[in-house]
């Protein structure tokens, strides 16, 4: 009986304690009721491309501004290109990508911080869209 009864004080102190260590704040974590800044949000952006091309138009060029401000401002963070291909288009996705990289490197946001993902053709995708987030 006083075995039963020392495992359960066992338990409930392995409890508490797991408990407690959850509720620790961890660094670079928030406070309770801490807000913050919008600069630790994600940026994403949506560059458009027409049906069968790779060049970057103005309209492109323009959309990757918000992106082009967070590299510039937070020199740790780092763009991933998405683009959505399936079957004979990987190349032009590919193309597509690398124009967006050839207009962030161009701005002098260095080639290591830059990566490209193709997700494939999944639900709702638009295979003439590059997507663009910085995290």
């Amino acid at each position: 009986m006083s075995r039963s009864i020392l495992a359960g004080a066992l338990g409930v102190t392995i409890l508490f304690s797991l408990a407690a260590w959850a509720q620790e704040r961890r660094p670079g974590s928030p406070a309770p009721g801490e807000v913050r800044p919008a600069a630790a949000s994600r940026v994403a952006a949506s560059v458009r491309f027409a049906p069968g091309s790779s060049s970057l138009d103005e309209a492109g060029q323009a959309s990757l501004a918000p992106i082009l401000a967070r590299l510039l401002a937070e020199p740790r963070s780092v763009a991933t290109i998405i683009t959505h291909a399936a079957g004979m288009d990987f190349s032009v996705a590919r193309a597509r990508a690398m124009a967006v990289r050839r207009a962030l490197t161009g701005r002098g946001i260095p080639g290591r911080r830059i990566r490209i993902v193709n997700a494939g053709m999944s639900r709702g995708a638009e295979p003439g869209v590059v997507l663009v987030r910085v995290r």
